[in-house]
């Protein structure tokens, strides 16, 4: 009855019903009867001293540990540094795990002159190898600070935290996730910190609380930024990101940059400046967006040198759209330092990787023979044909124009219209004015002149001027009153042009 009210902390009705079985001599009474007596409301020290000294006598190491807490803080005695530490010893001598750490507890920390970490240590490490879960924890903090003479060991002291948080040290927990946060002395994955996190919080670590709801806050402001940058509300995304990012986010950053990018109007020193911090963090995406920069003079002074070195950063690490850059780089310079050579190396290695747009250029380098390849259609159609299989719009529209023509194979106008119609309906300019011909000319489908006309006005819109001219044509071939003032504007487009 009496340990059941104990744990129900009704600390009254504990000593009530412990006093007599202590007077009696029972060692367990006596024990939680000096407790008793030291968390009631108000507390009596001096009562608990008393009990806890008669169990001491009796060799209970709990007894020595509690009295050297009450000689080290003053309570119910005077105050004695000395003797609270003969308290522990004797609780030491005994080997019992609270007593050793109690000692290192002490000799860490007296005040500043008296604080002895050497000795603290020593003690720490005697209480972990009996398995003490807090001294365990202390040792790998000291390990992770290089505190007492301790060399810093990340590894050692991470090894540490697990040990002590398999014995549940809330604020072990707390310390492997932060490790897993930041990245150090293990691969950064912010899922494994949440999951340590979390645990700790469970265990009640306010830390690990305090660590959880930030990266439950980063989650859904990041979620809500990426939503704002997709819906093309640049503004609103850098309002979003920017306290992320400044937190190091690297998400957040990298998708700032951007922002800053493609607002109106743009700031491309600030785009440049989160780049530039999320390249050193060694992210290919911020390499392959330095390598633009500097290719085109955007928040910097054009540098195609350092354009080069940003983007082979990238290709070092096998990034497809880092190879991709470097060929369209060398490929795009001026006449007289233009490098087909050098442009086709680069796009066969990002075609290797999968990279639509170096595999639909390297076709249409074996198409027309360009960089000194020889003209090969049948090599060609096949690259166009795994470009488009990774929606390379253009590669659809060249495949058309294979079996429109019959060019490597054999002509088959209704098949260059399912190819035309695939590449139209993925954005291609080119296909949509193919298509547009077909449908106004009833080859390979059906004539249909609202068709073409659908057709001509979606590459028009797009500033393809074939597909103006055409659609200005068409109008007039119609040769309605309205058809002949809708042919006015793209006529007066073509023009200007």
């Amino acid at each position: 009855m009496g340990l059941t009210e104990f744990d129900r902390k009704n600390y009254g009705k504990t000593i009530d019903i412990l006093l007599p079985l202590a007077e009696l001599g029972n060692l367990t009474a006596q024990l939680n009867l000096a407790a008793a007596y030291e968390l009631h409301t108000p507390a009596d020290d001096h009562e608990a001293v008393k009990w806890y000294m008669k169990t001491a006598k009796k060799g209970n190491p709990d007894a020595f540990n509690a009295l050297g807490l009450m000689y080290e803080s003053g309570r119910g005695v005077i105050k004695n540094n000395d003797e609270a530490i003969e308290w522990f010893q004797l609780g030491a001598e005994q080997g019992d795990s609270e007593a050793l750490f109690n000692l290192g507890r002490h000799y860490q920390q007296r005040p500043g002159a008296e604080q002895d970490y050497a000795t603290a240590i020593q003690w720490y490490m005697k209480a972990a190898s009996s398995g003490h879960p807090l001294a365990t924890h202390q040792l790998a903090t000291f390990y992770a600070h290089g505190v007492g003479g301790l060399e810093v060991n990340q590894k050692l002291a991470l090894d540490l935290y697990h040990a002590a948080a398999a014995l549940n040290v809330p604020e072990s927990h707390y310390e492997i996730g932060v490790y897993y946060k930041t990245g150090l002395a293990v691969i950064k994955n912010q899922s494994t910190a949440a999951k340590w996190f979390q645990s700790g919080a469970e265990l009640g670590s306010a830390s690990a609380q305090a660590a959880l709801g930030d990266l439950y806050w980063q989650k859904e402001a990041l979620k809500m930024g990426l939503t704002e940058l997709d819906r093309r509300n640049y503004g609103t995304t850098i309002d979003i990101l920017l306290p992320l990012a400044e937190l190091g986010n690297l998400t957040a950053q990298l998708k700032l940059a951007a922002a800053y990018e493609l607002h109106t109007p743009a700031d491309d020193h600030e785009a440049l400046k989160w780049y530039m911090k999320t390249a050193k963090k060694d992210n290919v995406d911020a390499f392959n967006a330095l390598g633009l920069m500097y290719e085109s003079g955007r928040g910097v002074i054009k540098n195609n040198d350092e354009a080069i070195e940003w983007f082979q950063l990238g290709a070092e690490q096998g990034d497809s759209e880092a190879l991709f850059n470097l060929g369209r780089h060398y490929q795009q310079r001026p006449a007289a330092e233009q490098d087909y050579a050098t442009a086709i190396q680069w796009y066969m290695k990002a075609a290797a990787s999968g990279h639509p747009l170096a595999t639909h250029q390297l076709a249409t380098f074996y198409a027309q023979g360009i960089g000194g390849l020889e003209v090969n259609q049948a090599l060609a159609l096949e690259l166009y044909h795994t470009a488009a299989a990774l929606n390379a719009p253009e590669s659809h529209y060249e495949i058309g124009v294979y079996y429109n023509t019959g060019v490597a194979v054999i002509k088959n106008q209704s098949t260059a219209a399912k190819w035309f119609q695939s590449g139209a309906m993925l954005g291609s300019a080119n296909a949509q004015v193919a298509l547009g011909d077909l449908y106004w000319q009833g080859e390979g489908v059906l004539r249909n002149s609202d068709q073409a006309m659908r057709w001509y006005v979606s590459s028009a819109e797009q500033g393809h001027k074939v597909g103006q001219q055409k659609l200005a044509n068409a109008y007039q071939q119609l040769d309605t009153q309205y058809d002949l003032a809708n042919a006015v504007p793209w006529e007066n487009k073509l023009a200007e042009q």
